[in-house]
């Protein structure tokens, strides 16, 4: 049986002042190099301590790792990227002293829950760049780690701004707004910097990351964003069912021997005997995960209010997919009646969840008369996939939603099936998708619209640190221009412009304070340009999420779906 010893040491330096570190070794030592476990604790960036990581390290230490939980600046002391730094340079202090400290310096990992997470996360995203690194010491060895075990940890800082939370992340005192310096949406280049999901290019180390599935403080498709970032590099991602922001649930065996194994995997412990007295103590029920280690076409829990969740099987994916679907009042009542259906796509990052204040607005609008009484359908579009078929049917989303979904909904539901009776709307990300799928079929839908669209050309040349672009460059068209060009939704409008103008209802609609607001003018000036009528609004005082947008037009915005429908009657 080993003991462990437990020290206090002086890593670097932050700010010009001394930052420590707890660190924790076996005692005897390991005959052998022993791998490093890194600790970095939570606390909304403001608070906490290193002391939090000693119960969580003690484990490891007995049975062989050296083990350290770091202190790093809050930021009530400094900004991003004042965080990162120190907790580089704690890596880097490892790999400095690891002769006298007995660890091998290619085997170290990281481990960090909620503002801990994110910043193993970034460790193991961003190893070794030099506007992260800092001034703290030891420059001359690598920041990189070898494995991250993420604990539901900010994932997007802009996308944060727009989801589900009991909290506003977007004001100056929030978590983020405080590593910032200030409002979220007032420092974009601060807050893409300090996200994560920037930097994931496929190479990065194995991550293990946990969330839980009723995470109102960090939501939980920050994760979900996470882990797409990985692209083909090697994740895993457990929903934790019924957990929130952290909990007992975290500290189960069940959890904490799946991050044993995962790093035993990854780094090849040097494992110390377990006492021939242990005696295992009486724990409460396992909790219940859902586990991704590919992307996934069922997500039930993503289903908004009004909404339920339904699925199909798919012969495309070889298995289920889901979709949320709200019926407007009456359907039940009403069973020889039938319905125009609305294909609502949610922006990047998000879910059906995204769709929330859509769905209810549009049932208010119904109730008011302002709407007409319509089906409303919000697939899965994943966190990145921007309804295109991927290269190598990797995500084949947008023929799932053409071939399948659109079939599946008008042989199940009392629909309208044509396209006067059908329309399709989206945001950000989902703008880009309707616009996608309305121009290069329209055929298929009778009216498009757009909100805030991401109508970007991510082919073309764009900034040498943008990776965000270059990753969906690389995942959504296989790095490949001509096939990226033939998917922008700016030359399906030219290819399609006879076959839309005076048959199709278009409109779009973005905030004067979204940074998309240049990209939205520029395609309604192409429309004008090809003499595609359509509607055109700049919503004043609104930035990027439909929710700021839709609120400030209020349910008279819903009353364009009478114009759209207009052609067929509930009947």
């Amino acid at each position: 049986m080993s003991d462990v010893l437990i020290s206090t040491i002086e890593y670097g330096t932050g700010g010009g002042r001394p930052l420590t570190m707890h660190l924790l070794q076996a005692q005897p030592r390991p005959s052998a190099l022993a791998p490093a476990l890194v600790w970095i604790h939570g606390g909304a960036f403001r608070h906490g301590s290193k002391d939090s990581g000693i119960a969580k390290l003690f484990p490891f230490a007995r049975r062989g790792y050296v083990c350290a939980s770091i202190e790093y600046r809050l930021s009530g002391e400094a900004i991003w990227p004042a965080q990162i730094e120190d907790c580089k340079a704690a890596v880097r202090y490892l790999r400095a002293h690891a002769d006298e400290l007995g660890l091998d310096p290619e085997r170290i990992g990281a481990w960090g829950a909620s503002a801990g997470g994110h910043l193993v996360a970034m460790l193991g995203v961003a190893p070794d760049r030099p506007e992260l690194e800092g001034s703290g010491g030891w420059a001359d060895h690598s920041s990189r780690v070898q494995a991250v075990c993420d604990f539901y940890g900010p994932s997007d800082l802009l996308a944060m701004t727009e989801q589900p939370s009991a909290l506003d992340h977007n004001e100056a005192d929030s978590p983020e707004g405080m590593l910032l310096g200030g409002a979220v949406r007032e420092y974009p280049d601060r807050a893409y910097s300090a996200s994560p999901v920037n930097y994931a290019t496929g190479d990065q180390p194995p991550f293990l990351i946990f969330h839980g599935a009723e995470d109102m403080t960090v939501p939980h498709p920050q994760s979900q964003a996470m882990y797409q970032a990985m692209g083909s590099g090697s994740a895993i991602f457990h929903t934790v069912l019924g957990a929130g922001h952290g909990g007992p649930a975290f500290e189960h065996p069940a959890v904490v021997s799946l991050i044993e194994a995962f790093f035993d995997q990854h780094l090849g412990p040097v494992p110390l005997p377990t006492p021939a007295n242990a005696t295992p103590r009486a724990t409460p029920p396992a909790p219940k995960l859902v586990t991704v280690n590919a992307r996934s076409w069922v997500n039930p829990d993503a289903t908004p209010p009004l909404a339920t969740f339904e699925s199909f099987e798919s012969r495309t994916v070889g298995g289920p997919v889901g979709y949320s679907l709200y019926l407007p009042p009456g359907y039940e009542n009403n069973p020889h009646a039938r319905y125009p259906v609305i294909y609502w796509l949610h922006g990047m990052g998000g879910d059906p969840r995204r769709g929330g204040t859509f769905v209810r607005m549009l049932d208010e609008a119904i109730r008011a008369g302002i709407a007409p009484a319509a089906i409303a359908v919000l697939p899965n579009g994943g966190p990145a996939g921007f309804y295109c078929d991927w290269p190598g049917g990797q995500w084949p989303i947008e023929t799932v939603i053409i071939d399948e979904l659109i079939p599946h909904v008008d042989a199940t539901y009392r629909t309208i099936a044509g396209r006067e009776g059908r329309a399709i709307e989206g945001q950000s990300m989902g703008g880009f998708g309707a616009a996608h799928l309305g121009f290069k079929y329209p055929d298929l839908f009778g009216t498009i619209s757009i909100s805030a669209g991401a109508l970007i050309d991510f082919s073309a040349p764009g900034r040498s640190d943008d990776v965000r672009r270059k990753r969906v460059f690389d995942t959504v068209w296989g790095g490949d221009a001509e096939r990226c060009h033939a998917d922008n939704p700016t030359t399906l409008a030219r290819a399609n412009a006879d076959r839309v103008r005076g048959r199709t209802l278009v409109r779009s609609f973005c905030g004067d304070q979204d940074s998309l607001l240049g990209l939205n003018d520029r395609f309604h000036e192409l429309l004008q340009a090809l003499e595609i009528e359509h509607e055109y609004t700049i919503v004043p005082g609104a930035a990027h999420p439909y929710d700021e947008k839709i609120e400030r037009l209020g349910l008279g915005h819903f009353g364009f779906f009478r114009e759209a429908f207009a052609r067929v009657a509930v009947c």
